[in-house]
């Protein structure tokens, strides 16, 4: 290499050095996912969603629960804290579609505003069970 493509190699270095100081050499975030099961009153429930909600994010879930009460989320999202609601699935927007089936969970779980569940998501894989009362 000559003098003048390494002055150029230098520059080209101290620009890209200086791109990312400036813009805070932003990365992906760190992401987790979800998974566990859900139990009421000794049994699981087998019908209806888990969704994790985080306003301060703007992040959120959300897992179809399955045979024994068991959930996965659907896709990862940011690590932070989140608020865990319990209901039935969506009403379908496909004309003539099954209504979704009744989710045993109790009112209290239903709802953001009214929910004592929360879960804390990691880098990697999480795994909670929420024993619903």
């Amino acid at each position: 290499m000559n003098s003048r493509s390494i002055a150029a190699a230098s520059c080209i270095t101290l620009l890209l050095a200086i791109t990312c100081l400036m813009t805070g050499c932003q990365s992906e975030p760190a992401k987790g996912t979800l998974s566990g099961t859900v139990m009421y009153d000794g049994e699981p429930v087998e019908d209806g969603v888990v969704v994790l909600v985080n306003t301060d994010l703007g992040s959120g879930g959300m897992a179809v629960l399955g045979p024994g009460g068991a959930y996965k989320l659907q896709q990862e999202i940011l690590v932070g804290t989140y608020v865990v609601t319990v209901g039935p699935e969506p009403i379908s927007p496909i004309p003539d579609a099954d209504p979704p089936k009744p989710c045993r969970a109790p009112e209290v779980y239903k709802l953001e505003s009214t929910t004592p569940l929360t879960v804390e998501i990691k880098e990697g894989e999480n795994t909670q069970d929420f024993d619903l009362e």
